[in-house]
């Protein structure tokens, strides 16, 4: 064998590691996982409509709306709950000026919050 030939098939020998390294996820890093949506389930039992809200803070943002005698399910925007995060579940009943709150609540991504309205 020829110094040629031992270069070349020392490159090709080079060329097939590298591409065998790079079969991760991009980049060479493996994909990351999705993150877990962390949701509040609201049951109304009362006989008026309420606006419910996430507090973090002086942080306040509208989940939505429940009906009267109904439930339902909402997601927090992602960004508020990272890691165990303590928050608050607001009512605001549509026409009245009754708003109801929880304590704070150590939540984690994936949790479930569930609020019953009396």
């Amino acid at each position: 064998m020829t110094a040629h030939s031992l270069r070349r098939r020392a490159t090709l020998l080079a060329l097939v590691l590298l591409s065998a390294c790079a079969t991760g996820g991009q980049n060479g890093t493996t994909p990351a996982r999705p993150r877990t949506r962390t949701t509040v389930h609201v049951q109304n039992t009362a006989f008026a409509a309420y606006t419910i809200y996430v507090v973090t803070g002086t942080d306040r943002r509208r989940l939505g709306v429940v009906n009267p005698a109904s439930s339902a399910d909402f997601l927090i925007p992602q960004g508020i709950v990272i890691g165990t995060t303590s928050l608050r579940i607001l009512a605001d009943p549509i026409g009245s000026d009754n708003v109801g709150s929880t304590f704070n609540i150590p939540v984690t991504e994936g949790d479930v919050v569930t609020v019953t309205i009396t």
